[in-house]
């Protein structure tokens, strides 16, 4: 279809007069119609006109304002009527309105009549600058929908609006200029500006200011005229005051609000901090240095305050301390608990300190670190660490500038010197860990019979931190399993506090424990490894390839800017007004009866999580999405509802997100950090990271669930515009390994019945096979089995004789699924195990019966412990028909009642 290209804008029938515009005018109801001009479809096409953009350019008009920072927003009108919006841009010299489709449509041969409206920014104007715009014939840059008539290349007149001149009639008085801090009867110059309510300067206004003292016990002395001319809106003024302290000044004129200065600071700056003599050898660290008592030295100085003029005391707020290699700090930062400053009467605990760049900051409250007018001291400043998570010959030191310091002292004090004599360097320190043990740092979680894996072991202290300088060799062998170990060789050697054995394999199918050992090492006892069947990886990504068809792939991309891993990691590349990208991946399998094991590493820019910008992976989600209020399932990463930057694991649901699992680990800006999930065939769900400042796997905590349905997993990363773009992520896997039945649950049901629930469907024939049984008490005696009950596929009630009140052993053989697989398994239970049947007797109940009968006129419960343990009963409750009773937290020791009555 064609259409004309002979629409046009012209000059109206009545131009807006030039007029003044208030300072003040701030909102669109306060907006000033500033131009008119009419737009004609010439009629030629039969096709209406779809107004889609309009520019109106900055006149050259004398003292011009620039737009954008003169005008705040632009309105449209036809007539009495608001036109739609799509988005107004202003810049210096030109607006840019952009409007809806059929938010305003000129018929066929018709003409419509606009009006333009402008309001003010509210700070930031300039007395009587002027605002002037106009439409260019010559360049118009009007723009039509291409479903109808077009504007043509160029109009018949330019089109001018009105002139606006922007006034500002003050009603104030503001200080524009005032120092923070000035020396006793010192010279110091304010300066004053009468304003609008908003701080814009009227320049015109004619007066003067007289100058005051608000706060303050000293007398202000004027060396300028007072009352002093205001002209082109700013009046100068110079004073001095008399007294050491704090205090503020008034400026006054008879027609404008008065204006109160910030608090000013009489007194001298020249307090300093200079080196004291110290040792020159390198400080130690260790795990004993973990607490206050034991924080060792790390910089020492000499305080001093010369005493000049104003009899002040140097008061000191904050301190700062560079470091010499500011690319280690941010691991410094971690492991660092706390620092002290020892005056050697007594030691001071910081308000806060943090690390940020370079610089240590460390601050105090007021009247901690005091030294006297005309005296000086001598001070320590010393360190410790956290007991966990430090690096093996970690080393460090700081320095403290002769410029640019940063030192700071708080009001009514004497300030510091902006120079010190000279710089202060810190002593050399070291952190060293002695290992007394052996730990597994990497083994597999599921594994088929004889596929080859690989197992990793470090030197460590009793809080898992690695010796680095440990040198000696590690054996390798099972702890505890049906099968054997097959591997080239059992001993390798301990690099760098580790050594590593790859090519492992276990012969066949059950639960594995592996253990190293080394001398006097205590020894290392593995996690639990699945030897299962049908090991696979659903998902297995690494990014370096074709990036996969995942719904949302397309607001991420595989980047080479310092890749994570290999060559490329997924980055996120998303919309930042989007402020959330939703990566999700769907899972065909099911988890019950199953080794499962996420792993992923993510990375973070240059900014802290928090509830506005934060990340995680849901690793079981039954929606798609599982931001969605009627998903369900579990997610590992920062949940923004839980106050923290931890990582932790949390159930979702209903759209409440609960953790189930919190690590101390907290995440900061910048940070690489692999998260491990692993869910055993029995329920327990683990947690796992590993930081890349140190490469140290380490257990974020547990806890046993429901093992669900899976039908997706996702990441999410919610975001601010500012962040987008600054998330990636690699080595993103799930990998599920089938196993034979184990036990998940055994609870006695009364005195001769036990109710067993396998992991998953379990074979009948070999479910009702007595010989698959074994039930024994503590002392390792046999307690008959009498008969077998199959309730569904994978619950099995078993009938005893009579059950002994202590603990029990279960033992399972040779229950097969239906793929004829079966693995040795135990539990114990009893009456021991909290909530078991028989813990707790109910003995007596007294209902308060009317007539008494010579009976208690009370309504009680009273409980019996028959047991040897102590029965806590924190958590305990009472079911009463539909009501619900939870029991205090206490104690009922072996053989002893309690009573449980209601409060009246």
């Amino acid at each position: 279809v064609g259409y004309d290209t002979t629409s046009y804008a012209a000059v109206p029938g009545t131009q807006v007069a030039s007029f003044d515009i208030n300072s003040m005018a701030t909102s669109p109801a306060e907006a000033n119609e500033i131009m008119r001009f009419r737009i004609t479809d010439t009629g030629s096409d039969g096709a209406p006109t779809y107004l889609r953009k309009i520019r109106l350019n900055r006149a050259n008009t004398p003292n011009a304002a620039a737009l954008n920072k003169a005008i705040e927003n632009v309105l449209v009108k036809q007539g009495t009527n608001y036109i739609a919006t799509s988005n107004v841009d202003i810049k210096t010299s030109t607006i840019d309105i952009t409007f809806p489709i059929g938010a305003l449509t000129i018929a066929d041969g018709q003409s419509e009549e606009l009006s333009i409206w402008i309001y003010l920014k509210s700070g930031g104007l300039i007395d009587n600058q002027t605002i002037q715009l106009h439409i260019d014939k010559l360049n118009p840059s009007f723009e039509t929908y291409d479903i109808g008539s077009r504007f043509a290349t160029k109009f018949p007149t330019n089109i001018n609006s009105a002139i606006a001149t922007i006034r500002v009639n003050a009603t104030k008085l503001s200080f524009t200029s005032t120092p923070t801090r000035v020396g006793v009867n010192e010279p110091f110059t304010v300066g004053v500006k009468p304003t609008d309510a908003n701080g814009n300067v009227d320049i015109d206004f004619t007066g003067d200011v007289e100058l005051l003292l608000g706060m303050g016990s000293g007398e202000l002395g004027l060396i300028s005229e007072n009352p002093a001319p205001i002209i082109n809106g700013e009046s100068q003024l110079e004073a001095n005051y008399s007294n050491p302290g704090v205090f503020t000044l008034i400026a006054r004129n008879s027609n404008l609000n008065d204006a109160v200065s910030d608090k000013i600071t009489c007194g001298d700056a020249d307090g300093y901090a200079a080196p004291l003599i110290q040792p020159t050898d390198t400080v130690i660290f260790t795990v004993n240095n973990s607490y206050a008592a034991a924080a060792q030295e790390i910089i020492r100085f000499k305080l001093k305050d010369p005493g000049s003029t104003d009899g002040l005391p140097l008061n000191v707020s904050r301190i700062k301390l560079l470091a010499f290699n500011p690319s280690t700090l941010p691991e410094l930062a971690r492991m660092v608990q706390g620092f002290v400053l020892d005056n050697g009467m007594a030691t001071i605990s910081p308000k806060s300190y943090s690390f940020n760049g370079n610089v240590l900051q460390i601050d105090f409250n007021e009247g901690d670190v005091v030294v006297g007018d005309s005296d000086s001291s001598n001070f320590i400043l010393k360190l410790f660490l956290k007991d966990r998570d430090i690096v093996d010959a970690f080393r460090f030191q700081f320095y403290i500038p002769a410029t640019n310091h940063g030192w700071s002292t708080f009001d009514n004090s004497t300030a510091f010197n902006s120079t010190f004599p000279s710089t202060i360097y810190g002593r050399p320190c070291r952190i060293e860990v002695q290992a007394d043990r052996l730990k597994f740092l990497d083994q597999p979680f599921g594994v088929n019979p004889n596929e080859p894996f690989d197992v990793s072991v470090v030197a460590c202290d009793a809080r898992g931190n690695v010796d680095r300088e440990f040198q000696a060799y590690a054996a390798l062998g099972i702890h505890s399993g049906p099968g054997s170990l097959v591997v080239d060789s059992i001993l390798q050697p301990l690099n760098n506090g580790m050594a590593t054995w790859s090519g492992v394999k276990l012969t066949s199918s059950g639960i594995y424990q592996l253990k190293s050992y080394f001398g006097w090492l205590t020894d290392a006892i593995s996690e639990n490894i699945y030897c299962g069947y049908n090991h696979f990886c659903h998902v297995n990504e690494d990014f370096e390839g074709q990036l996969p068809s995942w719904d949302g792939i397309e607001n991420w991309v595989a980047s080479r800017v310092d890749p994570i891993g290999g060559e490329y990691s997924l980055a996120h590349a998303g919309d930042p007004e989007a402020r959330q990208s939703v990566l999700s991946i769907p899972i065909e399998t099911s988890l019950p009866g199953k080794a499962s094991e996420w792993n992923i590493t993510i990375r973070n820019g240059n900014w802290d999580p928090s509830s506005e910008n934060y990340f995680y992976l849901a690793f079981v989600s039954s929606f798609e999405n599982p931001t969605d209020i009627h998903a369900e399932g579990y997610a590992v990463g920062i949940n923004p509802t839980s106050g923290n930057d931890n990582i932790a694991v949390w159930q979702f649901k209903g759209g409440k997100r609960t953790n189930i699992i919190e690590s101390t680990f907290d995440w900061n800006e910048n940070d690489q950090v692999k998260i491990t999930i692993t869910l055993s065939p029995k329920g327990t769900l683990k947690l796992w990271f590993t930081p890349e400042s140190t490469g140290l796997k380490t257990f974020g905590g547990e806890a046993n669930i429901a093992v669900p349905q899976s039908g997706y997993m996702a990441f999410v990363f919610t975001y601010t515009a500012s962040r987008a773009g600054q998330l990636w992520i690699d080595d993103l896997n799930f990998c599920t390994t089938d196993f034979a039945p184990v036990i998940t649950s055994a609870k006695v049901i009364n005195l001769n019945t036990i109710r067993v629930k396998f992991s998953k469907p379990i074979s009948i024939q070999s479910a009702e096979n007595a010989q698959n049984y074994k039930l024994k008490t503590r002392t390792n005696q046999n307690i008959d089995i009498q008969s077998l009950r199959i309730d569904g596929n994978q619950v099995v009630s078993i009938t005893t004789q009579k059950l002994p009140f202590e603990q029990l052993l279960l033992t399972v053989k040779d229950i097969e699924d239906e793929n004829g697989y079966s693995v040795v398994d135990s539990i114990e239970l009893g009456f021991t195990a909290q909530g078991n049947l028989g813990r707790l007797i109910i003995n007596e109940i007294m209902a308060n019966p009317v007539p008494s009968n010579g009976l208690p006129e009370y309504e009680y419960i009273e409980l019996f412990n028959p047991g040897t343990d102590t029965v806590f009963t924190e958590g305990w409750k009472l079911y009463l028909n539909e009501k619900t009773v939870t029991m205090p937290a206490d104690t009922i020791p072996p053989k002893t009642y309690a009573l449980i009555g209601g409060t009246t």
